[in-house]
């Protein structure tokens, strides 16, 4: 007989009462966590706010908030003036679909997910914090050996093939497999099968991938590539060995004091307002990436270096300008590092000495640029080893 869950809490009781063994999806900060034993970080997840498209954001956050029996998101109810809960997440938004109630919290891929699943056609997503790392879970008595084999599976997997997995398992509408389903009709028998057990771990992830994924490499919510996009463009972009190539590394200058004034929603404003400039002022034709956080990456290769420089100067100088949000201004302004390379150099060293170049930025004073070549970097730094 198939039997789903509807809520994390569901699982985390049938986890416990050896129906099943392991859960796949959670995270270690929940409210389950001195419960249960967790794997090493199987993936990132955004925490988004889902609202009627009828309603902006502000007046949602301050109305009715519905979320799932025994899921807690303490830090956005006091902002609620009423509180409802559901059994599924389904529910939630058929609650905010029938404008029973005006917002909840939820990861962005299952929301994704469903939102398709169910056709809802009258749903906002908005992200409301950064990446939040998902494990397996596993219960309090369980043999660690189980634990100790999925974790040599998962730093066996690199972060981009994880997302190559799910690039393959979305071109396929054949099958909508839930993991809580899969889980339960798939439980293993015994840890002897070592083999058998990776196996599982690699199906499991590619489902999870599946549930969780709009486009693996961009950015949800400046449309850029995301770190893992970044990564791959920019290693196509070396493979080229089109020289001279230039990569930067950029930020906001006291990021954080704009959250402080503006909000969370406000800095992401100020997020995608720096996404849409770099857009403008460099096209489409570079590699233009949001690595995390407030931090941006572009990769190019152009023989006219000086107009290269010229770009920078007039992205920082765009940048450099008041920002309102909701009555509120605050000042913005970033810092730019760029290295030229003219021979092929190490991805990893080329960020290390763009990030380099940025640092030197904010030193003298920040709300500027700066452009070197690699080799002279390597030549200066090894003349102060001297």
């Amino acid at each position: 007989m198939e039997k789903g869950y509807d809520n994390t809490a569901q699982m985390v009781q049938a986890l416990q009462n050896g129906e099943i063994d392991m859960i796949a999806g959670i995270n270690k900060s929940s409210q389950y966590s001195s419960e249960l034993k967790f794997s090493t970080k199987s993936m990132d997840v955004m925490k988004v706010m889902v609202k009627s498209n009828s309603k902006n954001a502000n007046d949602a956050l301050k109305g009715c908030m519905v979320q799932i029996d025994g899921e807690d998101y303490s830090d956005l109810q006091t902002e609620a003036t009423k509180i409802i809960t559901t059994d599924s997440l389904v529910e939630s938004l058929n609650d905010i679909e029938g404008l029973k109630a005006d917002f909840t919290v939820s990861d962005y891929y299952s929301v994704y997910y469903y939102t398709q699943e169910q056709g809802f056609e009258h749903l906002d997503i908005t992200p409301i914090s950064g990446d939040n790392n998902l494990c397996f879970a596993f219960a309090k008595g369980c043999d660690t050996r189980l634990i100790s084999v999925c974790n040599k599976v998962l730093y066996s997997i690199p972060d981009e093939n994880k997302q190559i997995m799910l690039d393959e398992s979305m071109k396929s509408e054949h099958q909508r497999i839930t993991v809580k389903r899969f889980i339960e009709a798939n439980t293993i028998p015994s840890l002897i099968a070592v083999s058998a057990f990776f196996a599982i771990i690699i199906i499991l992830v590619v489902i999870v991938a599946r549930q969780r994924s709009k486009i693996a490499r961009i950015d949800a919510l400046t449309g850029l590539h995301n770190r893992y996009g970044i990564r791959k463009n920019m290693k196509q972009l070396c493979d080229k060995k089109h020289y001279p190539m230039v990569v930067s590394i950029l930020d906001f200058d006291n990021f954080k004091s704009v959250n402080d004034t503006l909000g969370h929603l406000g800095g992401d404003e100020a997020l995608k307002l720096l996404a849409n400039t770099m857009k403008q002022v460099f096209g489409n034709k570079v590699v233009l990436g949001r690595y995390g956080g407030d931090e941006f990456a572009i990769g190019l290769c152009e023989k006219d270096i000086k107009a290269t420089e010229e770009k920078f100067k007039e992205l920082v100088t765009c940048m450099d300008r008041p920002f309102v949000f909701e009555e509120k201004e605050v000042d913005l302004s970033i810092s730019v590092g760029a290295v030229i390379v003219e021979e092929d150099v190490p991805y990893d060293d080329l960020f290390k000495a763009a990030d380099d170049a940025l640092y030197a930025v904010k030193e003298k004073g920040k709300n500027n640029y700066r452009m070197e070549y690699y080799k002279n970097m390597k030549d200066n730094q090894k003349q102060a080893e001297a």
